[in-house]
């Protein structure tokens, strides 16, 4: 009996270790392919999505980190309401974030249209090349930051639709990076510093 307690407790160690590595924290949520968010340093954010009222929440599914369309018309403008949250006693962070379509009924240029159609909240900047939308500014503890402002269904589509909208999060404590800006003043990168280098976690910034 003891064996066996001692060899549980070694699995569950095992399994800690594989989802903690300095100061980088995995999350696995649900979705139609676990999406995740990436924190490194003293960072801790939350995704929730805030309700009008509880009959709207029993009427679309909300699973993990991804946000479930059902009978989406052509022309339509969808609003879902996701928030990124910081904990309290959180540093100070950057964010970024990406948004991927995915459903088995849509084509891959319906897929691309709809990727293209998404409107991100204000304070969000786009870059093309990464595919990552960067928040213009350090967050501190406590805020709640709105992610998708809307969802345009193509006008040109000829039936109703059902998708997916994946959610992935990367944060970073703010001493950790620092920002590159475009000629516009937005954010398009982050350059890491030494520590975050060392981490191994973000190889495309």
């Amino acid at each position: 009996m003891k064996k066996r307690t001692i060899f549980r407790m070694g699995g569950f160690l095992l399994f800690l270790a594989a989802f903690f590595i300095e100061g980088m924290v995995f999350v696995r949520v649900k979705g139609s392919e676990p999406e995740h968010i990436l924190t490194a340093g003293n960072v801790y954010i939350t995704v929730q999505e805030s309700r009008d009222s509880q009959e709207e929440m029993n009427q679309n599914e909300h699973n993990g980190y991804s946000i479930t369309i059902e009978d989406a018309r052509p022309g339509e403008e969808i609003r879902r309401k996701m928030l990124i949250c910081m904990g309290d006693g959180s540093e100070t962070a950057y964010l970024r974030m990406k948004l991927r379509v995915e459903s088995d009924g849509l084509s891959g240029q319906q897929k691309t249209e709809l990727q293209d159609s998404l409107s991100a909240s204000s304070g969000w900047t786009h870059n093309h090349q990464d595919g990552y939308y960067y928040y213009d500014a350090p967050v501190l503890e406590g805020k709640k930051i709105p992610v998708l402002e809307k969802i345009c269904i193509p006008e040109n589509w000829d039936k109703p639709v059902c998708f997916q909208i994946d959610l992935t999060v990367h944060a970073v404590q703010a001493s950790w990076l620092t920002p590159r800006f475009g000629a516009d003043c937005r954010m398009l990168g982050w350059i890491p510093t030494e520590r975050l280098l060392k981490l191994g976690w973000i190889n495309d910034i």
